[in-house]
């Protein structure tokens, strides 16, 4: 900022007789302003974004059978993992597509140093963004989720940018939270899920 601020009085201070001559000096330092100022606000727009764009805080797996895979993932890691069922509607409110989405899943939850490794398998017959990522796609990775201290500005944020939000929902338990999955495929050739804990 004061970098910008030095600028900005060396132009100020340049006579209006060089100014209008087009000299070198005077549109370069028009130009370096310029791009400061272009710098400055993306910094300030960072600052204010309310995803944690630097750390992952998870990663998605979709997969046909729970139960294989993760005995695999727990061989590998040699951890066991935290199994867990999706809420109901009644419960955690998934929404789909802006209609309430009674699809479950079931999940094996891996806990590393860095991250957490989600293995994701449909639960049941009912429609839900799992079940339709799974008989579009296939198993493989679902998504890369990045956290938030603010779903809802999170996602203002990102529909503001054109990706729209798919289903969202929240759970209960000893963590609470919210998640919600951004439209973001055609993008990033995955999808970007945003978690806020309370």
């Amino acid at each position: 900022m004061i970098y910008i601020m030095i600028i900005i009085m060396i132009y100020t201070l340049k006579s209006t007789s060089e100014r209008r001559r087009g000299s070198p000096a005077a549109a370069q330092a028009a130009r370096r302003l310029k791009d400061m100022i272009a710098v400055e606000k993306r910094r300030k727009e960072n600052d204010m974004s309310k995803i944690q764009r630097n750390s992952i805080v998870q990663i998605g797996i979709m997969v046909r059978d729970l139960d294989k895979v993760a005995k695999r993932w727990a061989e590998f890691l040699g951890k066991e993992p935290v199994y867990a069922v999706s809420e109901k509607y009644e419960t955690g409110g998934a929404v789909l597509r802006g209609k309430p989405c009674y699809g479950l899943i079931r999940q094996a939850l891996f806990d590393l140093d860095n991250l957490q490794i989600e293995l994701i398998s449909p639960y049941g017959a009912k429609p839900s963004l799992w079940r339709e990522c799974l008989e579009k796609d296939g198993e493989g990775l679902h998504h890369i989720a990045f956290k938030t201290d603010d779903i809802i500005k999170a996602k203002e944020e990102l529909n503001a940018a054109g990706l729209q939000t798919l289903q969202r929902g929240s759970w209960e338990g000893d963590t609470k939270g919210s998640y919600a999955y951004m439209d973001t495929f055609d993008d990033f050739k995955t999808m970007i899920e945003l978690l806020e804990f309370r």
